[in-house]
């Protein structure tokens, strides 16, 4: 199983909950981490995106679109080597993280575009948390 998660109180006591229940069940899972904030994703940018497009060699982008690259395909081999996904993140402002749709984009583009191809069927699981306080009907004094 990879848990690709972002730090966040709620999220991570979800996470700790649906992971200790399922290796309940299924003891001998091994469970692969990867916190989207402590990794050094970077944005995309023009290098990269001529990479993915076959319009440059790798051995002529920038250092920061060569590790970029590097990263991208760490991160491939690790969702080709699981058999399950959890993402677990807080929604922020009705959406994810920026860095999580990073790390989607990265991967998603790479494979799409570059490699043409995607990945095989997996069981993916999202834990989805996201904080406030929010009145219910008529406590606003509005019906």
């Amino acid at each position: 199983m990879q848990l690709i998660h972002q730090a966040s109180s709620r999220s991570e006591n979800l996470q700790t909950i649906y992971i200790s229940k399922f290796l309940e069940y299924y003891p001998k899972t091994k469970v692969e981490e990867v916190d989207i904030f402590k990794e050094n994703i970077g944005f995309i940018n023009e290098d990269f995106i001529d990479y993915v497009f076959s319009r440059k060699k790798y051995f002529r982008l920038s250092a920061k679109a060569r590790a970029l690259a590097d990263l991208t395909k760490k991160y491939i081999k690790r969702i080709e080597a699981s058999d399950i996904i959890l993402i677990s993140t807080p929604m922020w402002t009705l959406s994810i993280p920026s860095k999580l749709k990073t790390y989607f984009e990265l991967i998603s583009s790479m494979m799409y575009y570059r490699r043409k191809k995607v990945f095989e069927k997996k069981q993916v699981f999202v834990l989805l948390t996201r904080e406030g306080t929010y009145l219910k009907r008529g406590e606003n004094g509005k019906d």
